[in-house]
């Protein structure tokens, strides 16, 4: 099942498509990440008080790194076939750092703008991102399905900790 779907990736990409599949991968890269969170824990200060809870889109992406690294070094996954990635990459496959960054962005953002009274159309939007980030990275032919799955839960798991950890903390110097 995950080669058929690799494969239907591979079969059904024109120019325009993959186009847009560049963008939305470099929307999971660390270096598009980053600085994005940086803007969303200061949106955060600016509407939730100063809370070390506005913080977590930062402070995700970081166990989210170090995460991924270890899995790709232990799993070694195989990438699909060279001859068919669109984009150079360097690293072991599984999981998709792309996709974790990305969901680990979009899980602190889902709680960051809770209390947002488009709270809905944030979320949308940072799910709807975090799954064009992994969709894009098989369009390009560079993972299974697989690697993007885990790496979706990598980082949900990482960014609704790491949040989850901050309230905490928050709730007990109160």
């Amino acid at each position: 099942m995950e080669h058929s779907l690799w494969q239907f990736f591979i079969d059904h990409r024109p120019s325009v498509v993959v186009n847009i599949a560049k963008v939305f991968a470099a929307l999971g890269d660390d270096a598009v990440l980053l600085p994005l969170a940086v803007l969303l824990a200061f949106y955060g200060i600016a509407t939730r008080k100063r809370t070390p809870v506005t913080l977590g889109p930062v402070f995700a992406l970081v166990p989210a790194f170090v995460i991924v690294g270890v899995m790709k070094a232990l799993i070694d996954r195989s990438r699909p076939p060279v001859e068919h990635a669109l984009v150079e990459v360097t690293s072991a496959s599984m999981p998709s750092g792309h996709a974790a960054y990305a969901a680990a962005l979009a899980a602190t953002a889902w709680v960051l703008v809770a209390s947002s009274p488009r709270a809905t159309l944030w979320r949308s939007v940072a799910v709807a991102v975090a799954v064009l980030a992994g969709i894009a990275r098989m369009v390009l032919g560079v993972h299974w399905a697989g690697d993007i799955v885990v790496g979706w839960a990598v980082g949900a798991i990482t960014g609704f900790c790491v949040v989850t950890a901050l309230g905490k903390r928050l709730q007990s110097n109160e």
